[in-house]
């Protein structure tokens, strides 16, 4: 099954993505359908004919979301295949990656300049802070009550295969929603992260969808116990 419902107007896609020789990392798309119809891809996936089908009949693409410096991979093939759709990106995105054709740069709740997002009142969006190799985006989706993070968290689970466990477990990013040993190495400001997970523990949020790994049952409170290692003394 290509695309799996999650809630009202949300749905996720799973592929297991090889990297580094033998290990297979899972990688999680979300798809979130706008009140007018069209669709929001979060951090999108290869592209086949089963998925493009299955897109095809929830609506018409209409924003691409590379939430994460880090996750960029794919967005060439997704603009050709829906020239209409306008990609926004995480800061920094454009510099790093010239070829693509980054339509708008998310801010703070907004987007560069000031503009509102197209989807203003539906889902909710913000810039973290301390890990500049990521600038990662946080969003919530308000009708299913569903955090989207990228990178900040992992929660790889029984259904990844041997070898992904084995290495997520050494990196702390198995079987648990919190960020990783490799996550670690790369903040800068402990405090602006532990500042950013606050801000997001203010939304209201049921469940957490993360890149990579399985849905988590969490809400604030389970977050900001993950993240508690970077709270202030």
């Amino acid at each position: 099954m290509p695309l799996r419902p999650l809630g009202p107007g949300l749905w996720d896609s799973l592929v297991h993505m090889r990297t580094m020789g033998p290990l297979r990392v899972p990688r999680r798309m979300s798809v979130i359908r706008l009140a007018a119809g069209g669709l929001l891809l979060h951090s999108p996936n290869p592209l086949g004919p089963e998925l493009r089908r299955a897109l095809a009949a929830l609506g018409p693409v209409r924003c691409l979301v590379a939430p994460s410096l880090m996750h960029t991979a794919f967005l060439a093939d997704y603009r050709a295949a829906y020239p209409e759709a306008l990609l926004y990106a995480a800061p920094g995105l454009r510099d790093a990656h010239p070829e693509l054709r980054v339509d708008a740069v998310l801010e703070d709740a907004s987007c560069a300049g000031g503009e509102p997002a197209p989807w203003a009142g539906e889902v909710e969006h913000l810039l973290t802070e301390g890990v500049p190799r990521l600038n990662e985006v946080a969003f919530l989706h308000r009708a299913s009550r569903t955090l989207l993070l990228t990178d900040y968290a992992h929660n790889v689970d029984a259904s990844s295969p041997w070898l992904t466990r084995c290495v997520f477990r050494a990196i702390r990013g198995y079987g648990r929603l919190g960020p990783t040993r490799y996550f670690r190495g790369m903040v800068r400001d402990p405090a602006a992260v532990w500042r950013s997970v606050e801000r997001i523990c203010a939304w209201d949020f049921a469940q957490v969808q993360v890149c990579h790994g399985a849905l988590s049952q969490a809400g604030p409170a389970e977050l900001l116990a993950a993240f508690r290692a970077y709270a202030p003394a």
